[in-house]
């Protein structure tokens, strides 16, 4: 949804605690930190970070043109034990482990292949993501975690060229919630299927707005997404919180008296009580972390930006709580970390 290039990109991970913070779920938040500039490249930095923004340790980094790497800021997804995160680069899914090591390319695309939106399945066995492989339009194929045996989930159906993107898991495996364009209205609206492709079942029903990032709460039974109401000349995005059938829809995040806000990429907490996603209410154009509970109630800002600072974006909760970021690691170069004094 963001209509911006950009200057650089960061993965950083934020341990939840410290003071004020003491009834806070456990586990850590990983998300994008980025600095916009038109038409300029970008620097990367994949880096581990306590919630007050200090003791920051860089795991990676990256460079490249926004042609090459605009999409590395999209997604980044957590592996369910915890030590490993896949996200996009360019035209390719990676995973990287959080004390660092080499980044793994799973996709490898061929020429006017583009791979996307990597999720990682509840058993760790098996990635889904968006991809063209070749031909026009998306659709989500599932490969295993080492990136063999890509299986096209939309073969057969008829969707009539529609686009399928942005895949989540069900906490139990089961099922995939994406976004697509299949009822041909126009818009982007959220779908259920199973986890093998069969029975999609629209859950949304947006004409004029375009759905966005899907969470699915850890109990299984909600989705938090993020909708565009105004797809042009501005964005104004919301995150909603709706039943899987499409009933009891919460609007999360509005703020009231304050118009063209853009909150986008909810993501719940491992128990499920809280809800983090990135916003420009504060500054305008310039994105912080926030979080709030699944009815809307209690916003906390969690990692802010400045106004000539890197935006805090596309956060993504750990699986797990209580986990321990890396002592030290010292950058070398993108894809070669070095840990502690080795």
């Amino acid at each position: 949804m963001i209509q911006k290039m950009l200057l650089c990109a960061a993965v950083a991970v934020a341990v939840l605690s410290g003071p004020g913070q003491a009834q806070l779920p456990g586990g850590k938040i990983a998300f994008l930190s980025i600095a916009f500039a038109q038409f300029k490249g970008f620097n990367g930095r994949v880096s581990v970070m306590d919630p007050d923004g200090g003791n920051i340790v860089e795991l990676a980094q990256a460079q490249g043109t926004p042609s090459d790497n605009y999409w590395f800021l999209f997604t980044i997804t957590w592996s369910p034990d915890g030590t490993q995160l896949a996200y996009q680069s360019g035209n390719d899914i990676y995973t990287v482990g959080v004390e660092g090591g080499v980044p793994v390319n799973l996709t490898n695309a061929g020429p006017n292949e583009f791979n996307r939106y990597p999720a990682w399945s509840p058993d760790g066995r098996r990635i889904a993501f968006t991809s063209t492989r070749g031909k026009p339009g998306y659709d989500i194929y599932v490969m295993n975690a080492d990136g063999s045996n890509p299986v096209n989930l939309m073969e057969g159906q008829a969707d009539g060229g529609s686009s399928d993107t942005m895949p989540v898991w069900s906490p139990d495996g089961g099922k995939i919630a994406f976004r697509s364009t299949r009822d041909k209205q126009g818009s982007h609206n959220v779908f259920i299927m199973d986890a093998d492709g069969a029975d999609p079942i629209q859950v949304t029903h947006e004409t004029t707005s375009d759905c966005g990032a899907i969470a699915w709460s850890p109990d299984g039974r909600r989705i938090a997404f993020d909708v565009a109401l105004e797809k042009s000349p501005g964005w104004h995005s919301e995150i909603d919180v709706v039943d899987l059938d499409g009933g009891n829809r919460v609007r999360v995040s509005a703020v009231p008296g304050l118009e063209k806000v853009d909150n986008e990429s909810p993501s719940w907490s491992p128990d499920g009580s809280k809800i983090v996603f990135m916003s420009d209410r504060r500054l305008g154009f310039h994105f912080d972390i926030w979080m709030v509970n699944p009815d809307g109630s209690a916003p906390v800002l969690v990692s802010q930006t400045s106004k000539i600072g890197p935006n805090q974006t596309f956060p993504s909760w750990s699986p797990l709580p209580g986990l321990v970021a890396p002592s030290a690691v010292r950058v070398l170069s993108w894809g070669q970390v070095k840990v502690g004094g080795q």
